[in-house]
């Protein structure tokens, strides 16, 4: 892996809030696909970043007793909405917890979008 890459990588990311969402994509402009990709398991490996999803991975926000925060599924949907420039509303059980019309927690996280 090209040392110079991971470095950039490196500096970029920890430049950046913890507990924010990071996308693969993002970093295309320091090299290759593949080095970026290889840059990013190496940072999840040593234990810096946590992988959400494909191509989706998080600077972890550390708490003293309950160890990883994980961000929301709502968090994680919008991240996604806003990379892809779509508007996404929830649907179902989510939408109905959200307004307080029921105390059902949803299992699924269902979205209508427009993209």
């Amino acid at each position: 892996m090209n040392q110079k890459v991971y470095n950039q990588l490196v500096s970029a990311i920890f430049l950046q809030k913890e507990g924010v969402l990071i996308f693969k994509e993002d970093f295309y402009n320091l090299g290759s696909e593949k080095a970026v990709g290889k840059g990013l398991e190496r940072l999840v490996n040593h234990g810096l970043l946590s992988r959400v999803a494909r191509g989706i991975y998080l600077l972890t926000k550390k708490d003293k007793e309950l160890g990883d925060l994980m961000p929301s599924l709502d968090k994680i949907a919008h991240a996604i909405a806003e990379r892809e420039k779509a508007i996404i509303v929830p649907s179902g059980v989510v939408a109905m917890n959200d307004l307080g019309l029921s105390n059902q927690i949803p299992m699924n996280a269902v979205y209508f979008t427009n993209a």
